[in-house]
């Protein structure tokens, strides 16, 4: 059995757990968040969550899809159950 990702769905948070604000950077080298979107991510609508990110993927140049199947190749442990 698969256990899904919620950095996966289209309002799960993409928080990898690498945050780098903390040295500095204005983009999370982790989440391709602002300080500004992570602070307030709880509160954001589902359009919004859904505008980061696909702001997000298009600043990396990937698709939606594609990051989500890489940040399933990178976390096997949450495909098991």
């Amino acid at each position: 059995m698969s256990v899904l990702n919620p950095r996966n769905t289209p309002t799960g948070s993409p928080c990898t757990g690498i945050c780098s604000h903390s040295v500095g950077d204005a983009v999370c080298r982790g989440c391709g968040r602002t300080v500004e979107e992570v602070l307030h991510w709880a509160s954001y609508t589902a359009e919004e969550k859904i505008a980061v990110k696909a702001r997000i993927a298009a600043a990396i140049g990937r698709s939606g899809e594609d990051l989500a199947l890489e940040s399933m190749q990178s976390s096997p442990a949450l495909l098991e159950a």
